[in-house]
């Protein structure tokens, strides 16, 4: 996912509770047919209302004749429990209105608030809530109420054991199902670009009972949220929201329409920024992995990719890198870059301390490039070329930030350049730790995760949150291991090896340690000894049988004197000990203090040396 769009929260702790409200219902008697069927048709379309809600009529029962002329009965369900005769009757014309009405008996009287409590108080059996809130439309023929669990897996029980509960009388029940949320983090401007595609999809979403709901702008980004009870439906749902908002990589016959001139602000990457604006779409610039992505209507990605072919064809490789030495890199903070930039003119130096070694970026002839290096060559500042940057400049690349980010610390930076800076930090073999570089370099400032969260798309985010993660577990290698199944990068956390605590630890000869199942690849692993799991030995004994498995295999014996493994490759079976020098006998392991006395016995019991 690029960094203009970014996903992917899926949430399936939240439940959605139904349960009937009071109802009652009515009896409509006329004396024609045909009406009967008219009256019966509006109702059920909803041209004819009930305090505002849609309510279900049966077909016309019965047969009129001279003798029982109203007997031409409509019966309506579902309405709500204070409706009255008029309000029945409020929108049939009067050509149409019914001979008689006979409203029926509530079909249950209680308090609202009381079954609202009494339900939510169901909840709490399953664990904790975060969240707890009930509809207060007082339309439709159900109420409507959700619940959050902290727990997934409270969510699951909840649903399976609640589902289908008789509450105050057999055909009065509760259904209760778990809903799956899908959150995707999206720039404001990416969003802007894909709202007619994302529009496109809602029809299809709302058939299939799909809630999908768009968050007001924050920090940049939108939020958008898509939501429902079948796990099917919502799958297509967010797999086809996430091709949409991932956006389009420009690319030609499988190959990534790039440039080295796309690296820095320079020319070609002006050309590239203008097909954005002539097109309507936007393009974001993914420096770590040299592509462009495109967001916006099908039609129009395609004419910026055919543009963007021959503008790669046609660039010539105007990008040139000089790599910085620590003092030239100080002198280029100290206002040296300025005065680089100042020479060299617009758009034509960029300045990139995220990477290692720093270098800067020139975007221009050979020309530029001789003159940007004799400059630094020189490292002399020329009087009012080394003005300061200014606040719309980026930290990183000191060049006027685009799509700009702002930290708490008040400093700038392009929404690329903090992405990928943010992304960069997480490649360090040191502990993780995000600083601001804002003020030249000079800020320092421990940039938090909440405020990452805010600033970064979800799928950056979620990179650092893995660097970070990922930090952690190197440095404390103790505590933590990675699942033993190739590429699986699940961790477990590991328990203390019972055999080899502290030589003062009593030590148990039936504690067994604890096994790890891993949850994605389904490996059992030993959390001690990090082995396969000996549910009936200790460690150590698992690692003594494991030994004399390969001693066995080896052809391998311990030394009778001194218990060193000794594995016998060619000779006779007279062998002097490695560690204590004894004479053995291969064969039955018989020692002998010399050598004379062992091959004395090889002959004498074993009818040779060999």
């Amino acid at each position: 996912m690029s960094r203009g769009s970014g996903f992917h929260r899926v949430d399936r702790r939240k439940v959605h509770c139904y349960w009937p409200r009071p109802s009652r219902t009515a009896r409509l008697s006329f004396h024609i047919e045909y009406i009967a069927w008219e009256v019966q048709e509006r109702f059920t379309v909803g041209d004819y209302k009930v305090l505002g809600s849609t309510v279900r009529a049966n077909a016309p029962a019965g047969k009129g004749n001279r003798h029982n002329p109203s007997a031409w009965v409509v019966r309506l369900l579902d309405l709500p429990v204070t409706a009255t005769e008029r309000d029945i009757l409020k929108d049939i014309p009067d050509l149409n209105l019914p001979h008689s009405v006979q409203l029926g008996e509530a079909n249950y009287l209680m308090n609202a608030d009381f079954i609202t409590n009494w339900v939510k108080s169901m909840f709490f059996q399953f664990g904790p809530l975060e969240w707890w809130g009930v509809s207060t439309s007082s339309k439709g023929k159900r109420v409507k109420a959700q619940a959050r669990y902290f727990e997934e897996s409270h969510a699951r029980q909840a649903a399976s054991s609640l589902d289908n509960t008789e509450l105050i009388q057999e055909t009065t029940r509760l259904t209760v199902r778990v809903a799956t949320s899908a959150k995707f983090k999206v720039s404001t401007r990416v969003f802007d670009a894909l709202r007619e595609r994302i529009e496109a999809q809602k029809p299809d979403w709302k058939s299939n009972h799909l809630h999908f709901v768009v968050y007001p702008p924050h920090m940049g980004y939108r939020v958008l949220n898509l939501e429902g009870e079948d796990s099917g439906l919502m799958a297509q749902a967010k797999e086809a929201l996430e091709g949409i908002v991932s956006g389009e990589v420009a690319r030609k016959d499988g190959k990534d329409l790039w440039s080295t001139s796309f690296m820095g602000n320079g020319d070609g990457y002006q050309r590239a920024k203008k097909l954005e604006r002539e097109h309507g779409v936007v393009i974001v610039r993914d420096r770590r992995k040299s592509q462009l992505r495109l967001f916006g209507p099908e039609a129009a990605c395609k004419r910026v990719v055919a543009a963007l072919e021959i503008l790669t064809l046609e660039a010539i490789s105007d990008n040139h890198v000089i790599e910085l030495s620590p003092d030239e890199f100080r002198w280029a903070c100290q206002g040296g870059f300025q005065a680089l930039a100042f020479h060299l003119g617009t758009n034509k130096a960029t300045f990139d301390i995220v990477s290692t070694p720093k270098r800067i970026l020139i975007s221009g002839s050979k020309a530029d490039h001789a003159t940007a290096i004799a400059i630094i060559a020189r490292r002399t500042l020329d009087a009012g070329s080394a003005a300061p940057t200014t606040q719309t400049d980026c930290s990183v690349c000191w060049t006027k930030a685009e799509d700009p980010v702002r930290t708490t610390c008040d400093h700038v930076y392009c929404a690329g350049c903090f992405s990928d800076f943010c992304q960069a930090a997480g490649t360090a073999a040191s502990a993780f730790r995000l600083t601001c570089v804002g003020a030249q370099g000079t800020c320092g400032r421990v940039l938090p995760l909440t405020e990452l969260r805010d600033l970064l798309s979800s799928s950056a985010f979620e990179v650092v949150l893995s660097s970070s993660f990922a930090s952690h577990i190197r440095r404390h290698p103790a505590d933590f291991r990675y699942c033993p199944t190739p590429e699986c990068g699940h961790v477990y956390r590991t328990t203390p090896d019972r055999g080899h605590i502290h030589l003062w630890s009593p030590i148990d000869p039936h504690n067994k340690s604890a096994t790890f199942t891993c949850p994605r690849c389904l490996v059992s692993t030993c959390t001690s000894c990090h082995s396969p799991p000996h549910p009936h030995l200790s460690c150590a004994a698992q690692r003594d049988a494991v030994l004399a498995q390969a001693k066995k295999a080896l052809g391998a014996q311990d030394c009778p004197g001194c218990g060193t493994a000794i594995e016998k490759v060619d000779g006779c079976n007279n062998v002097a000990c490695g560690g204590c020098g004894t004479h053995l006998c291969w064969v039955c392991l018989k020692t002998f203090e010399t050598n004379g006395g062992c091959y004395e016995h090889l002959n004498e019991v074993h009818g040779g040396a060999y």
